[in-house]
């Protein structure tokens, strides 16, 4: 399997520089076979429980607006992502926000 495209968003800056939305922009503009995205981020243990999933208030906001996309969190994203790569139909789209 050949990853079709990746973008970060994620380490350019600390907070409220409008990391998240630009990540939510870029998922919406997703083609169609690119879809679902999975989205990586770090978790730095201020993640909260929030129907069935445990992350931080961007990984919440962000499975609100995009419920077909797929989420993790935890300090290490590649132990993360790797369950979704070893899926049947592992992801053609990674984000890091």
């Amino acid at each position: 399997m050949v990853l079709s495209f990746g973008a970060c968003g994620g380490n350019l800056t600390v907070g409220g520089t409008g990391k998240t939305p630009a990540v939510s922009r870029v998922i919406e503009a997703l083609p169609e076979e690119l879809r679902p995205a999975l989205v990586l981020a770090r978790d730095y243990g201020e993640g909260f429980a929030l129907d069935g999933w445990t992350g931080n208030d961007e990984g919440h906001l962000l499975r609100r607006r995009h419920p077909a996309a797929h989420f993790a969190q935890a300090a290490d994203r590649v132990a993360a992502a790797e369950p979704f790569f070893a899926a049947d139909a592992p992801p053609r789209c990674v984000l890091l926000d």
